[in-house]
């Protein structure tokens, strides 16, 4: 009888074990609480997200963690945005367009401080549970935001220091180092003493910047000039730049200022970016004018992202540069007119070929662009030289191949060759070798004058 109750006790306890076990295993398999019903806590942020098991990596992982954190910058955007209205609405009068994309992007890329509360991996999904103090968060954010004021600050007293000096660029860079401070920044409202008046930041650095752009003025000297095709202009031009401001009606130079040029009308070969002198001026360099058009136009303005240097990449001063108004002035170029003599390289039998295959395409194709034609070598003033190469190629069925190889060059009066086009190996094919090389010198001209209609106009 002992011996069968120890039994009969030894199975009820496996039996008690083994249920517990099984118990035990299917609490495991239950997801948490946190997943069935998202947890409400006054204190943080929350961020809560799954991402399909991918069997034999890790990349769920990271998936389900930057959508738990992106969850979180989210809840950190709203809040911001809401704090920040008013500010938005009344005091941020430029870029509040933007605001919330730019509070979006950096709280994402500013977030720290998070803590993994705890993890789930269910049959096909993987959660996390992440979370960030929101006290935590605001003193950081305080803390960054206090030391960008203060920088902020210390760069605008520079600003207006080289302002009063009348040195309009320092004083721009710094305007810009100040504004790329609090860059992350933007739509909160930041304010500081300046002057001894508190100041929105950012609505009193675009206010500085806008009245030193705003009181340049900038001149061609003549506004209007004539120049060469595949030449530069016949007389010098300079260019000035003056400012009036803080000065009441009378103009100073402004030295160092940074000019950006480039053509409205027409093409050439300028310098893009070019300094004024101690005295406020500058020459032009126009070294070749690529466009036959008789009437072009130069333009010129200050270049405020060449002041900026590598803040100009930075968002919020990329945005600010895009939005200011600067003066600008242009200038006139007519082009003396463009008269062409035709001329052919000597080929022997092939000249009449070359200049019958040829004569049509290139004079009415290039007329309609600026250029004038003419047979009298003394009224041009360019010669257009054309030295093309026939060979015969083979006969496949009466059907006769030919191929060429053609150079177009531009000349001018003193035969210096200004530049040149090339083709090789264009074929032809007709039913005798005499048509298949009028139309190897007919497709050859076309694609040369493709060539100087995409390199010219």
């Amino acid at each position: 009888m002992r011996f069968i109750f120890a039994a009969i006790c030894c199975v009820v306890l496996l039996s008690c074990g083994t249920t517990q076990k099984v118990s035990d295993d299917f609490e495991d398999t239950l997801p948490p609480q946190w997943v069935q019903r998202y947890p409400i806590d006054p204190q943080y942020f929350i961020g809560i997200a799954s991402a399909p098991i991918t069997p034999g990596s890790a990349e769920h992982i990271s998936k389900a963690r930057d959508a738990a954190l992106a969850e979180i910058a989210a809840s950190i955007t709203v809040q911001i945005v809401s704090e920040s209205e008013s500010h938005i609405r009344e005091e941020n009068q430029f870029f509040s367009h933007t605001f919330e994309e730019r509070i979006s992007s950096f709280a994402k890329q500013d977030l720290e401080g998070y803590e993994l509360v705890d993890s789930w991996e269910g049959d096909h999904h993987y959660w996390v549970y992440y979370r960030l103090c929101r006290d935590l968060y605001r003193r950081q954010k305080e803390e960054k935001i206090n030391i960008a004021t203060r920088i902020a600050t210390d760069l605008i007293h520079d600003a207006d220091k080289e302002r009063q000096k009348g040195n309009q660029r320092h004083a721009l860079f710094y305007y810009f180092q100040a504004y790329n401070n609090i860059g992350d920044f933007i739509g909160y409202g930041l304010e500081s003493t300046i002057n001894e008046q508190e100041v929105f930041l950012e609505n009193h650095i675009w206010g500085e910047i806008q009245n030193i752009t705003g009181n340049l003025k900038i001149e061609f000297i003549p506004s209007k000039t004539v120049g060469m095709f595949l030449g530069g202009l016949l007389k010098p031009v300079e260019i000035k730049v003056r400012s009036d401001y803080l000065t009441g009606d009378s103009f100073k130079a402004v030295p160092g200022m940074p000019l950006a040029v480039y053509f409205l009308r027409g093409s050439g070969e300028l310098s893009e970016s070019i300094i004024t002198g101690d005295d406020g001026t500058t020459n032009l360099s126009l070294t070749k004018i690529n466009s036959p058009l008789s009437s072009q136009v130069i333009k010129v303005k200050p270049d405020p992202e060449s002041i900026a240097g590598n803040m100009a990449k930075e968002e919020a001063v990329a945005e600010m540069i895009s939005n200011i108004s600067l003066p600008e002035a242009r200038l006139e170029i007519d082009l003396r007119p463009v008269t062409v003599c035709l001329d052919y390289t000597e080929r022997g039998e092939y000249n009449e070929i070359i200049k019958n295959s040829s004569r049509g395409t290139i004079t009415s194709s290039l007329s309609r662009k600026g250029f004038e034609f003419t047979d009298d070598i003394h009224s041009c003033n360019y010669f257009l030289k054309l030295d093309a190469n026939l060979r015969r190629g083979t006969v496949i069925q009466n059907i006769h191949t030919a191929f060429c190889d053609a150079t177009v060059y531009f000349i001018d009066e003193e035969n210096v060759e200004l530049m040149s086009f090339s083709v090789r190996n264009i074929s032809g094919a007709d039913l005798s070798f005499i048509k298949a090389k009028q139309k190897a010198i007919e497709n050859s001209v076309d694609k040369l004058v493709k060539q100087i209609k995409d390199e010219l106009f």
